[in-house]
């Protein structure tokens, strides 16, 4: 389970205990931006929104545990609210 925290800058990460639905925190991540608005899993990759840092960063999600690692792409677009796959 993801979760974009607007106060703090990041996307932290879960594991969900099937039997019990406790969550175990696994790290926090940066998102190289302020305000994480939105964001969106798309083949692999995370991608946040950061609204007032004017840009899209991506991450690259671990197959093995959910981690995610930079990978280093920033796009720089004008107050990013929202992540949508192109269909």
């Amino acid at each position: 389970l993801y979760v974009s925290n607007r106060g703090h800058d990041s996307i932290v990460l879960y594991h969900v205990d099937l039997d019990s639905g406790k969550l175990k925190t696994v790290e926090w991540v940066e998102t190289f931006g302020s305000t994480p608005r939105n964001f969106n899993i798309l083949s692999g990759y995370l991608v946040v929104a950061n609204q007032d840092g004017n840009n899209i960063v991506s991450f690259a999600i671990h197959s093995e545990d959910g981690r995610l690692t930079r990978t280093g792409y920033v796009l720089e677009v004008p107050s990013p609210v929202c992540i949508e796959p192109v269909r």
